[in-house]
Order: structure tokens, then C-alpha cells, then sequence
């Protein structure tokens, strides 16, 4: 370029040109700035009301960052790693606002955002259950028209740090949106639902959910060191890797390993999978259930152990494809039908199922056989009794029942050093605590909620009365996390689910309910009981709309001054021993009454020392008075002390009485000490 050309007269110029013929150094040695907002700030996006609103991103280091909601102006500088946060004032209830963010040159710009309240809806599989998979589904969809509801579900992610925002993208869904909504979470869809429905607030709702998680999960590294055995579980999480990094390390070394161990085995050899195997000395043992506890000579063994039994199809059946439940494996599973391969399962305690071709079955006799491998720990077919049957893809209204006895011989015997740390360190989110908060609550620190709504616990039932330390310290982790000592923290108590009981036995899922219910006493907080919305067959019932209403209601009364509502049933408040009967006063208990008008259900008694047996009960005012001929010196009293009990005792509200036991013996559940 010749110089003289440089003295063109600058007002024949585009603007841009000119600036930077006039400050030529700065153009030429300035690169475009780079700016990253989180995906949950975008299009249609919530932000909270009455707040201030923090937009967290990043760009280039030492960069001053503009940024304009509505009319409101912010300003800030990127730090030396190029993080940033943008605050804006608190403001007001306001719909279709322009959020603009800016650097010298370069500018991200989003329509349509809601000032209103956000809340974060957390748990596992029940919370993450979609609208379209539940009762009504398909009406509510097609006539649901609510623009200012709006749901942002987490894309599921691991990692063993903690992660500043989220890696992978996803979108805002408006509640007048019928595809998008079909695929969010049914109880934050009727949660969102009911409280814009009565205060024509905009509602968003962050889903970040996960199926089968347990809680430690959710919780940070500071609150697991609180917390003994998880503490243990916290520091054998691998150093200076990635979860992606030890998977695909993992996976390489074990394909060198697979035909050295995990598929070296005399029952491969000798074909123990078809239905001519030769039977004569395999043992007998119960499904579910651990094979060390069940047989003295595999008290120690890891390694193979193969299953196998015999089942008929109903005739129902017939001529369908059938869906197959094996509850869950530990650790991993391969499985045939009728000496037909069907699949595997290469993940610790994965629920389990298959869908197997009608032309592999016939109406009687046919064989399944299952090979469990395990590496470590008690091994076998594990889970829940429910869990393990069969029914025609997608209709389960008939099916067929694969819990109980099943045959069982050991396979090949695996030695740790045979590459343990390769097959245990497959990861999945319950691998070790922390794994979840790390990636789907540690990157919404600078959001603004106005509450949050929980449904989890299923996954905790082996360890039921553990979760008396391990959830109130989630509640508290987040709060600490958030830096709101008062966040508003709704949690859904377990539904009925599991076998029925034809006297009153211990219940690991009574235990958990039980820990649920002593968490009421951290402040802030309110539960809404599903005891009498489950499904006794499927631990995912399908009535969700109750679920988010009734955890609604705590919200309406909390925080939006429906002082008038009533949020909870009845709850126990005392009992008194009047000769051979028991008086039980209730709280909570307006109008306290039996759903059926028969007699109340679901209450046993004992004396000091004996068994629990059950009782004749009438209510009488806010008291419900017991006896029985078998107890004639009553001292305990026990409701809803099972898996699945079939309640009826509510209050004027229709909301159902909590269970509860007035005794101290042993829970089912394991571990007293911690």
C-alpha cells in the first residue's frame, strides 16, 4: 500500500475504517473480544424479582463489560481469567424485556425475559418425571396456554470439582409452548402452574434433576467432611482426572481386560446359559437379595454368579413383546432368554430392564438366565421385590412376578488385582458424593431463587435412617451455598410404594419418611406428604399434579400471604395411655376424618416389649383412640409403618395424617452409629 493513500479525506470514509486509520495501532493489534453468557441467561429467560440480578459470563481478561435489562444500565471489568459479573438493581414484576450484554465490540442480545420468581426444583426420578408421561397428561397439555410459566431443565453433567457454568446448552421452555412443556418436569410444570394461576406472577422454574440419584450427590465437599462415612467415600475420588478423562481411560484399559477376566468364565465354556445346563448342583437363594448373605459357601466370593429360573407367560401375553424388570444389578449383568442373548447391563446398581421379541418366548417353561458379575462388596440381584416382573411393552396393567426363588452357581472367582479399579471406576452420578452439585447447582451460585422444591429419596431407602444427618445437611449445604440462611426449601415425603403387609413389620421406607419428617424442624421449611398419591406397583407414580400442588400450597402460604391455606395433614402431636387403650392427638387436624368412612387404617400397637400388632381405631375430635384384645398394656403406637400402606385418615383439607412410630427400637436400616 502506497502511503499517500492514507491521506484520503477521512469523510469519504465508512466510520470504522476512519477509527482505525486514526488509531491504526490499536486495530491492528487488538483482537475481538470474546464473550460467553451461561445458556441459562437467553431468550425468554426468568430472573428474580425484588433482587439483584447477576449476569455472570466470560470474555477477554481486563475487558469492560455493558450490559442493559429494560432500562436498566450496569457496567463491570473482566479479571484476569476473563470472569465477570454484571449486577443490575433489583427490580419489579415486568414482562418482554431486552437484555442487551456488550464489550467494545462485541454484543449478545436477548427478547422476551420475565422479571418474576424463580425457583430451583431438584431430586431424582420423580422430580425429573415428564408432564407427558403422567394422569391427564395429554388434556392439560393441549389447553395449557401460559406464556409467563417457563422452565429451564439442566442438562445432566458430572465432573469431581466443582465447574463455574454449565457445559453443556440448553434453552428456556414458555408454558405456551405444547411440544416443550410435554417434555418437563410434571411437578415443577403443576408447581409453576398453580402459583402463576393464583398470583399472576411470571414464574421460571430451573429443573435440574437426575433419575436414581442418592442425595449426597447434590451436596458440596464442605458439607460431605461433615458427615463421617460419606467423608470416607470423599476422598477416594481420583485426582487429576476428569470424569470424561478416567471413563475413556477406563474404557481403553478394560477392552484389554475383557477376555482375561470378565468374560474368562467355566460357565461360558460350558454353555450355562441354555436351557440343557445341567442343574444338579446349583444352590437355591431369594430374589432380591445378596448372595453372601443368603449362601455360607459364596459368603466371600467375587466374580460370576449365574441365575437362572423358569417362568410362564400369562395368556394375555401372547403373541407381544414383553418388557422385563430386574430391579437392580450389582455390579453388571448379561442376560438370556431361552438360550437367546438378550443384552447387558455394564453399570453398577442400574435399574435394570430389557424388552424381549415374542418370537423368543412361548406360553410356558421359558428360561431366563441371568450372569451377575461383581467385583467388590456383597453381589446379586438386588432392589426392590416389585421391581422384578414382566409385563406387555407398555401396558402393565396384568404382569407376571420374577421375585422369589431363583437357582445360583458361581462362575469364575475375580481377584482384585485383576483390574478392580477399572471396572469400579465406571462413573455414574452415585459413584461418589458431590458429583451432581459440582455441575448442576454450583454454576446457578450468582442466581437468585425464591425457593426450592425437592423430591428425592428413593435412592437413600437402603440407608433410611442415615438420611436423618444426610438431608437436613443438603438443606443447609444450599443455603450456606447460596448465601440465604432462609431459603424457602419444600420437599416432597415419599409416596406409598412396595409390597402390602398383612401384619405390621419394620419398612426402611417408613424409615426414610421418618427422617423426612424430622427434617420440618429446620426452619423455612414444609413437606408434602404422597403417602396417599402412589402407586404400590411402580415407584413412579403417575399423579404428579397433586404432588406440585400440594408443595404449591406451602409456597402460596409462605411467600405470597395466603395466610388462610392449610399445608399440611395431620400430624402427631402426643399420645397418652388410658388402661388398655392408646389416645393419639393430632395436630393440624380440623375436620379430621376417614376418606372411606370406615374406621381408621393403619395403626398398630405394642406393649413394651412385644410385637406390633394391629388396631381398632375411631377418631373422636383431633384424637384417635386405639386398643386391641392382643395388647392389653399398650406403650407404643405405630402409623403408616410400612413399604406401601393404604391410608385414610385426612383432615378437612384432604390432606392425609403423617406417618409416625412413638418408639425408639432399631431401625430396619443400617447404621445406627452414624
Amino acid at each position: 500500500m502506497k502511503r499517500h493513500n492514507l491521506l484520503l479525506p477521512v469523510f469519504k470514509l465508512p466510520l470504522l475504517l476512519t477509527l482505525c486509520l486514526l488509531t491504526i495501532t490499536s486495530c491492528t493489534e487488538s483482537p475481538r473480544a470474546f464473550l460467553q453468557l451461561p445458556s441459562y441467561i437467553g431468550e425468554s429467560a426468568v430472573f428474580q424479582r425484588d433482587e439483584p440480578i447477576i449476569i455472570t459470563g466470560f470474555t477477554t481478561p481486563n475487558t469492560t463489560v455493558t450490559g442493559t435489562l429494560g432500562s436498566v444500565n450496569a457496567s463491570t471489568q473482566s479479571d484476569n481469567t476473563g470472569s465477570f459479573s454484571l449486577k443490575f438493581k433489583a427490580l419489579e414484576v415486568q414482562k418482554g424485556l431486552m437484555l442487551s450484554v456488550s464489550t467494545r465490540d462485541t454484543a449478545l442480545y436477548f427478547s422476551d425475559i420475565n422479571i418474576g420468581d424463580v425457583w430451583l426444583a431438584s431430586g431424582q426420578s420423580n422430580m425429573e418425571w415428564l408432564l407427558k408421561a403422567t394422569n391427564g397428561a395429554q388434556a392439560m397439555i393441549q389447553k395449557t396456554d401460559l406464556p409467563d410459566i417457563r422452565f429451564f431443565d439442566t442438562p445432566k453433567d458430572m465432573e469431581f470439582s466443582p465447574t463455574d457454568t454449565l457445559r453443556k446448552k440448553a434453552s428456556w421452555i414458555k408454558g405456551n409452548d405444547k411440544e416443550g412443556i410435554a417434555e418437563v418436569s410434571a411437578v415443577a410444570f403443576y408447581f409453576a402452574e398453580k402459583l402463576h394461576t393464583e398470583t399472576d406472577v411470571p414464574i421460571g422454574i430451573i429443573i435440574s434433576s437426575w433419575g436414581g440419584t442418592r442425595a449426597e450427590s447434590w451436596q458440596s465437599s464442605k458439607s460431605i467432611e461433615q458427615i463421617e462415612y460419606l467423608k470416607e467415600r470423599l476422598e477416594l475420588i481420583p485426582k487429576g482426572h476428569t470424569v470424561d478423562e478416567l471413563n475413556i481411560k477406563n474404557q481403553t484399559h478394560f477392552k484389554t481386560l475383557m477376555d482375561a477376566v470378565y468374560q474368562a468364565d467355566i460357565g461360558f465354556k460350558e454353555q450355562w446359559y441354555l436351557p440343557q445346563a445341567d442343574l444338579s448342583d446349583w444352590k437355591s437363594l431369594h430374589v432380591p437379595g445378596y448372595w453372601e448373605d443368603q449362601i455360607e459357601d459364596y459368603k466371600d466370593f467375587d466374580g460370576s454368579m449365574w441365575y437362572r429360573r423358569k417362568f410362564d407367560l400369562k395368556p394375555s401375553f401372547t403373541g407381544q413383546d414383553i418388557r422385563m424388570w430386574l430391579s437392580q444389578i450389582d455390579d453388571h449383568d448379561q442376560v438370556w432368554i431361552n438360550g437367546a442373548f438378550i443384552g447387558e447391563t455394564f453399570e453398577k446398581e442400574a435399574w435394570t430392564n430389557y424388552l424381549i421379541p415374542a418370537e423368543l418366548l412361548k406360553p410356558q417353561g421359558n428360561e431366563i438366565v441371568i450372569r451377575v458379575f461383581d467385583i467388590g462388596g456383597k453381589g446379586g440381584l438386588t432392589g426392590l421385590e416389585n421391581y422384578f416382573d414382566f409385563f406387555p411393552d407398555n401396558d402393565k396393567s396384568v404382569r407376571g412376578k420374577l421375585n422369589g426363588t431363583w437357582l445360583v452357581k458361581a462362575g469364575s472367582k475375580y481377584t482384585h488385582n485383576q483390574g478392580e479399579e477399572v471396572i469400579r471406576e465406571t462413573i455414574t452420578p452415585n459413584s461418589y458424593p458431590t458429583l451432581l452439585f459440582n455441575t448442576m447447582i454450583h454454576p446457578f451460585k450468582k442466581v437468585a431463587f425464591k425457593g426450592v422444591i425437592w423430591y428425592q429419596g428413593e435412592s437413600n431407602v437402603e440407608h433410611a435412617y442415615r438420611y436423618r444427618k444426610v438431608f437436613p445437611a443438603l438443606i443447609e449445604d444450599w443455603r450456606t451455598f447460596f448465601e440465604r440462611p432462609e431459603l424457602p426449601f419444600y420437599f416432597v415425603q415419599l409416596a406409598n410404594f412396595g409390597a402390602l403387609t398383612d401384619l405390621p413389620k419394620p419398612s426402611a421406607w417408613a424409615e426414610l419418611r421418618a427422617a423426612q419428617t424430622m427434617t420440618l424442624s429446620l426452619p423455612f421449611t414444609g413437606m408434602a406428604s404422597a403417602i396417599d398419591l402412589g402407586d404400590a406397583d411402580d415407584i413412579h407414580p403417575r399423579n404428579k399434579k397433586d404432588v406440585g400442588y400440594r408443595l404449591a400450597m406451602h409456597a402460596l402460604k409462605n411467600q405470597y400471604g395466603y395466610d388462610e391455606l392449610i399445608t399440611d395433614g395431620p400430624i402427631y402431636e402426643q399420645h397418652q395411655v388410658t388402661g388398655n387403650k392408646i389416645v393419639v392427638t393430632f395436630n393440624n387436624a380440623e375436620g379430621l376424618q376417614t376418606s372411606n368412612g370406615k374406621a381408621p387404617a393403619e395403626f398398630a400397637i405394642a406393649s413394651a416389649e412385644g410385637d406390633f400388632v394391629w388396631a381398632q381405631a375411631k377418631v373422636e375430635g383431633h384424637k384417635v383412640i386405639l386398643e386391641s384384645s392382643e395388647v392389653p398394656e399398650p406403650v407404643h403406637v405405630r402409623y403408616a409403618w410400612s413399604d406401601a400402606p393404604i391410608v385414610n385418615l385426612f383432615n378437612a383439607a384432604g390432606l392425609p395424617a403423617y406417618p409416625f412410630r412413638t418408639d425408639d427400637r432399631p431401625p430396619y436400616s443400617c447404621c445406627l452409629e452414624d
